[in-house]
């Protein structure tokens, strides 16, 4: 699934992460190569002819090791937030591995990246809020 995506070459630049809660430095990461993970929700079929359901969805993703992160759909698809969170295959212009936390997402439009940096992606639930009102 991999490869028909990766001539899409979307990039974030250098930067690095940060604690969100005390402010200390984490470390610096270089340039990330991915996938929208709007294109890759898109292609699952999140949004449904004759359904609104989507307007009302949360997508929880979560890591190999349980760190869970949510997006909203509106975040997703009518902010800059989408344009930026990557569902990341490359760093530094070089294949990502396990070790290296393949496939990492990253939400570059963040203030402070790191809360919502998940190594070892391993899903996205979506999960639609409420019901609608008459």
């Amino acid at each position: 699934m991999w490869r028909q995506y990766r001539q899409l070459k979307f990039c974030l630049p250098r930067g690095f992460l940060v604690c969100f809660t005390t402010g200390r430095f984490i470390r610096q990461v270089d340039s990330y190569r991915g996938v929208p993970l709007r294109v890759l929700l898109d292609a699952a079929g999140v949004r449904r002819p004759g359904s609104t359901d989507f307007k009302r969805t949360v997508f929880c993703a979560l890591g190999h090791d349980g760190y869970a992160v949510v997006f909203s759909w509106h975040e997703l698809f009518n902010t800059p937030v989408g344009d930026h969170a990557l569902v990341v295959y490359a760093c530094a212009d070089q294949p990502l591995d396990v070790e290296g936390g393949l496939p990492v997402l990253v939400s570059g439009a963040d203030r402070v990246r790191a809360p919502r940096h998940v190594k070892r992606l391993t899903r996205v639930d979506a999960v639609v809020l409420g019901s609608p009102k008459d």
